[in-house]
């Protein structure tokens, strides 16, 4: 693609590393996949697991079940779509099935934290699918909704909670729930915890759980990093570190490309582009939900009808669903990076990252999860250093 005129000037262009990733299948027994049914699973879970669709392992289940199933801490190293919320659910759920159930009162049997309510809202799906023959009670704790609605339900026991630090910990200081019976925890995107500042509050709710040989405890991350690590050693029980890293990081499928300008150039870029390349099925991700609502209301000016995602509109797109509605044919999505789950779109939607700061880092791990697997196009235009 040749550079693109901007106001009388040219904008620099680079390729940008893809990133689609594919995992190298790793196979047991006579040249099969691990299958679930190896792995001695209760038969509720199991007949979970069969409703959800899955058959064989992933790489991150494979490594990771048989050491949690055994009763081990695990560390897990994967990135997002490996299949990695059902590894831990699955031990989850199998633990507390073969634990010896006391009164619990409003006390969690299990904890599982995570850094954005929209992650919970996944979560909290998927367990309901995987657990529903479990007969557990499940709870998402999360900002945005009905205080009184968690607090009471809280109140009322659940077995199992899934929520961000904030929320529960408001709840805990007014002594809503407690957790000194908690017998598995789950830390999910431990990484993201510390990028997003949360991690004051996540040693807050740790230090007031049993003590950690007293529990079970699983952490995944994008990278496992020193200071994730020192959490993990800090918190787990001499936890295993397992790594499943992608064996192929860039996306045949997946045009991707930088473009360098200054501040005031990005906007005329990004309409020239979307004029020029007769863009229907878009996905524009900015850095704040000012800049989101800035980005609505110029391209509604100029033609593009836009709709806008972020914490703060259609919520019930947030809350009712991690699937985004599916964009009229002439429309453009306006999204913030708080809001992740692009898979809903369909394999011709092109994607952005517009008005970035700061150019990402080539380096950076967190950006090739920010990519959407369904993306058939990629561009950064990013502000230049000069």
């Amino acid at each position: 693609m040749s550079p693109v005129p901007v106001n009388g000037g040219l904008a620099a262009v680079a390729i940008w590393p893809a990133l689609w990733y594919s995992y190298p299948i790793e196979k047991s027994g006579k040249g099969k996949h691990m299958t679930f049914e190896k792995l001695n699973l209760p038969e509720p879970v199991l007949r979970g697991v069969i409703d959800a669709g899955f058959t064989a392992c992933t790489p991150i289940q494979e490594k990771t079940l048989p050491l949690a199933l055994s009763g081990k801490d695990v560390a897990g190293q994967a990135q997002t779509g490996t299949g990695k919320t059902a590894a831990f659910l699955i031990a989850l759920f199998t633990r507390l099935l073969r634990q010896k159930v006391s009164e619990q009162g409003n006390n969690p049997r299990a904890l599982i934290l995570a850094p954005t309510r929209e992650l919970v809202v996944q979560i909290e799906q998927d367990a309901q699918l995987l657990g529903k023959y479990c007969g557990f009670t499940i709870q998402a704790i999360y900002g945005g909704v009905d205080y009184m609605k968690q607090r009471e339900a809280l109140q009322e026991g659940t077995d199992i909670v899934i929520g961000t630090p904030g929320r529960l910990i408001d709840y805990l200081k007014q002594k809503v729930y407690h957790l000194k019976k908690v017998e598995s925890l789950v830390i999910d995107e431990a990484d993201r915890m510390f990028d997003m500042g949360f991690i004051a509050d996540l040693r807050f709710i740790l230090r007031r759980l049993p003590p950690f040989d007293q529990r079970q405890n699983m952490m995944f991350s994008a990278t496992l990093n020193q200071r994730v690590m020192e959490l993990a050693y800090e918190f787990m029980n001499a936890p295993e570190k397992v790594e499943v890293s992608p064996e192929q990081m860039t996306a045949e499928r997946v045009t991707q490309l930088l473009y360098h300008v200054s501040r005031k150039e990005k906007f005329p870029l990004l309409l020239g582009l979307l004029r020029r390349e007769g863009m229907a099925r878009t996905m524009i991700f900015v850095n704040t939900k000012r800049e989101v609502e800035y980005l609505h209301d110029r391209l509604n000016a100029n033609d593009f009808p836009c709709r806008m995602i972020s914490g703060r509109s259609f919520p019930e797109t947030l809350q009712g669903s991690t699937k985004p509605p599916q964009p009229r044919e002439s429309d453009t999505e306006t999204a913030w990076p708080g809001w992740g789950n692009t898979d809903g779109f369909s394999s011709s939607t092109q994607t952005w990252k517009v008005r970035a700061e700061r150019r990402p880092s080539a380096r950076s791990s967190r950006s090739a999860v920010r990519i959407p697997r369904t993306a058939v196009l990629s561009m950064w235009v990013v502000r230049s250093a000069t």
